[in-house]
């Protein structure tokens, strides 16, 4: 846990660092660089609850992300997914109420869904 967390504080204060970097780039001395820096380290000394709420941030972004990516995959897939022909069907086809068996164990399910 600790060297996870010292990698996203490592990737946070990189990442800080980094978007100081262009400003540099559009005027900023090397001494008012170092200035902004100070201030960004000294604030994050003061009140690391400003990390933490940048880490949440990433995590949830990375989870809408994955999310998104998941169901861009299903509507992608979706008649192979939903609408196999080899399905065995009984009753109407149309019909508003779908009900699906599945034989698996929940624990072969559970694995199958966690690689």
């Amino acid at each position: 846990m600790r060297t996870v967390f010292a990698g996203a504080l490592a990737g946070t204060l990189a990442g800080l660092l980094a978007f100081v970097a262009p400003a540099a780039a559009q005027g900023f001395s090397p001494e008012q660089r170092q200035e902004v820096v100070g201030i960004l380290r000294e604030a994050l000394r003061q009140d690391p609850g400003i990390l933490r709420e940048a880490l949440a941030a990433l995590e949830a972004a990375e989870v809408r992300d994955r999310e998104g990516a998941q169901r861009v995959a299903i509507a992608a897939h979706g008649e192979a997914l939903y609408r196999n022909a080899a399905d065995p069907v009984k009753g109407n086809p149309q019909g508003a109420v779908t009900i699906v068996e599945s034989s698996m164990p929940v624990a072969a399910i559970a694995s199958s869904c966690s690689r």
